[in-house]
């Protein structure tokens, strides 16, 4: 089965899991998609339901995090809101690019060069094809191999505030993290990146991708 084809079949499995009233869990488990539970942040008590949904979902997207293959990851993209990209934690909602689906398309085609933000420390513009600021604030890690990864709870330790909740108040989200990669950085570089999700017709989709990392 390929990527996009999977993509759709979670997504298939999902509208049925949110639009079952039985009280039951969902029918996606953890041990289905290799969940390793201590990789949980415990601090979270959120019930294991929306892990059972959740989890499935996050691998789902990240799996799909290839440049040469963007097509897979935009069909989670929200049918009508598309997909936020804000390059940190915080949400500058004033400068935050939003592209819908088919906005993606057009600029990877035309290799449109876009205004994303400011570069924390420096200031300086962040101004990137969609391509180059995928590949520097989006998938920068391979974070489909995070070692740890929980939902509606912040897993990295950085000091950017957080506004998640507020700009996205109905949304759920999952985050993926490494501590950090050279052990002489002290755990300076690490990663997060934050997918979040709003129901749209009884389905989640994709609303937002947040990088986090050290800041000053």
């Amino acid at each position: 089965m390929n990527a996009k084809t999977y993509s759709l079949a979670v997504l298939l499995l999902l509208f049925s899991a949110s639009c079952s009233n039985t009280g039951e869990n969902s029918s996606i488990h953890n041990d289905q998609v290799d969940v390793d539970p201590d990789s949980l942040n415990h601090e979270s008590d959120l019930l294991p339901d929306i892990y059972d949904l959740m989890l499935p979902l996050g691998n789902a997207v990240v799996e799909t995090m290839d440049p040469l293959a963007i097509e897979n990851l935009l069909e989670f993209a929200h049918p009508e809101k598309g997909i936020l990209f804000s390059p940190y934690l915080y949400i500058h909602t004033e400068t935050a690019l939003r592209l819908t689906k088919q906005e993606i398309l057009t600029s990877i085609k035309l290799n449109t060069v876009h205004f994303w933000g400011e570069f924390d420390g420096s200031g300086d513009p962040i101004e990137l094809t969609f391509l180059q600021y995928f590949n520097r604030f989006v998938y920068d890690k391979p974070y489909k191999k995070a070692p740890l990864y929980d939902v509606n709870m912040r897993v990295g330790s950085g000091n950017s505030l957080d506004n998640t909740a507020e700009v996205f108040p109905n949304a759920t989200f999952i985050e993926f993290h490494f501590d950090g990669f050279d052990p002489e950085l002290n755990g300076l570089d690490w990663r997060s990146l934050r997918m979040v999700f709003e129901k749209y017709n009884d389905t989640y989709y994709l609303v937002a991708i947040i990088h986090d990392e050290w800041t000053i």
